[in-house]
This record gives structure tokens, sequence and C-alpha cells, in this order.
């Protein structure tokens, strides 16, 4: 019995794997959808300094340079961004022709992922390198270097889809059935986590905190959608 229910679930993964690839593998056009997540970086930054570091971006290719030859950039594009492309991307073992063409065709997604997290990782990368540089001055040009990079990283996972178990729910992380019924959410989770420590922040009446709210919920519920589709 127990030799069945594992083929079951063997037969599951192999199904859902194979679905990730059918519904994303040589869609070019998803690489264009997948463009529209960039507001979503406006959600823990100013909406003034996003929109003055994003401008910055365009003015210099060192910029993009910089974004993209970090350590996370890179590991991002190669294993995937997502649970159930990291899952395709990352089978072990000799892979097959046909497994190489599969991989290759999810090569347009990969790409529609990291253009945002380039663009828009830049705008997070500086807000954190000048916050640090204005709460600590006399810190050093390396302080101030690797606070913008952990900015940079903690709002993507924050702000992009994200298949690292810290970003996922409990549910999500459970076996083959839980990651068919959690497929593609992992945006929908993180976005609804925001709202809800704004809403939680506004009920503490912090500061600032329902100018906050209202800001996540504009990008959440009309930004966002409204690009998209």
């Amino acid at each position: 019995v127990t030799i069945g229910v594992n083929n079951r679930y063997k037969l599951l993964d192999k199904l859902r794997a194979d679905f990730t690839v059918m519904s994303l593998a040589y869609k070019w056009s998803i690489a264009v959808k997948q463009m529209t997540s960039l507001p979503a970086y406006a959600s823990h930054i100013p909406i003034a300094d996003y929109t003055k570091y994003q401008a910055e971006f365009f003015t210099s290719l060192d910029n993009f340079k910089k974004i993209a030859s970090l350590p996370y950039t890179k590991h991002r594009f190669a294993h995937g961004h997502d649970r159930d492309v990291m899952m395709v991307l990352n089978h072990q073992g000799k892979k097959s022709t046909l497994e190489k063409v599969a991989d290759f065709g999810m090569k347009g997604v990969s790409i529609g992922d990291i253009t945002p997290v380039i663009i828009g990782g830049y705008a997070a990368y500086r807000h954190g390198y000048e916050r640090a540089k204005k709460a600590n001055p006399k810190a050093g040009e390396a302080h101030f270097e690797a606070r913008g990079i952990l900015s940079f990283e903690m709002l993507t996972d924050n702000a992009q889809q994200s298949g690292s178990m810290k970003d996922m729910s409990g549910f999500a992380k459970g076996g083959s059935l839980a990651r068919v019924m959690t497929m593609y959410t992992t945006s929908l989770i993180q976005y609804t986590n925001n709202e809800t420590t704004a809403i939680m922040d506004a009920l503490a009446k912090k500061v600032d905190s329902k100018k906050k709210l209202a800001k996540i919920l504009a990008i959440n519920h009309l930004i966002l959608p409204s690009l998209f589709y």
C-alpha cells in the first residue's frame, strides 16, 4: 500500500512539473507581462524616492551591470524565481534532449522575471544605501554598500515571486497535493501578507501607517491588476 501511495505522489509531482513547462515554456508574451510587477517595489519605498531612483537607473549602463552582477541576481536567473519553476530547472540527474529543449523554452520566463528585478531592484538598493548613509554617515562605504544589497535582496523577495521556503505559507510547504493546490500563488500570498502587515500597523497607529496602507492597497488592487490585464 505504501509503495502505491508513493507512486501516486511521484505521478502527481511529474504531472505538476509537466504542467509548469506546458504553461510557461516558449510563452514569450509572459515575459512582457512580468514587467508589470515592477511597481510592487514601491510598496516599501517612498514614492518620491522610488521615482527618483528608477529614473536614475536609466542614466547609466553601469547601474544595470551593478545589479545584474550580484550573486542573488545570478542565482535567481539560473535556478528560478518561483517554487514550481525552480523544481523544473533544478531537476537532478542527466537531462534528456526533450528536457533540455523544455529548459531553453523556460528562458523567456526567466528573462521576464529578472528584468524587473534588475530595474526595480536598483531602486531598492539605492534606497537601502541612502538610508544607511543617513542613519550613520561615518560607517563607511562598505557598510552603505552592504545595507544597499541587503535591501535589494529583501525587497525583491517581498515584491517579486519567490520560491524560498521562508516566503511560502505553511500549507504550501506540504507534500505533493499541497504543491499542486498552491501553484503560481507566491505573489498573491506575498501581497496579502503585505496588506495584513500594513493593516496591523495602521491599527497600532504607527507613524504614516495609514498612508502606507493606502499606497499598498492602490498598488495591489489598482495599479498591478490594471497593468497586467
